[in-house]
């Protein structure tokens, strides 16, 4: 996916520089293409560490604690269990019990 991105940057950068006639010398123009491309690969893929870095600094800056968006749902999911529990949830919670050698819960 990354390659087709790369190229599809690469060819817009080449058009427009043929277009436009930046430089008469295609290896410069060749040059210029595969720094867009290499640049905007770089900012594309920073992206989601950017993200998560913001939403550090906002949680400090509300001065409360951050917790990632996978531990949310995985204290939702527990907070949903407790709240209304599903057979399968006791029995696979009843199994690793009695694999485990500890005293079986109630039902």
């Amino acid at each position: 996916m990354w390659l087709l991105f790369q190229c599809v940057v690469m060819i817009a950068v080449g058009w427009t520089g043929i277009y436009y006639e930046w430089t008469p010398n295609p290896v410069a123009l060749g040059i210029v293409c595969v720094g867009a491309a290499w640049l905007a690969t770089k900012i594309v893929s920073a992206l989601p560490t950017l993200w998560r870095i913001s939403r550090k600094l906002l949680a400090f800056a509300q001065k409360r604690n951050y917790v990632s968006g996978t531990d949310m749902e995985r204290q939702g999911e527990a907070q949903a269990v407790l709240a209304n529990p599903r057979p399968s949830y006791w029995l696979s919670r009843n199994l690793h019990n009695v694999a485990n050698g500890v005293a079986k819960t109630r039902l």
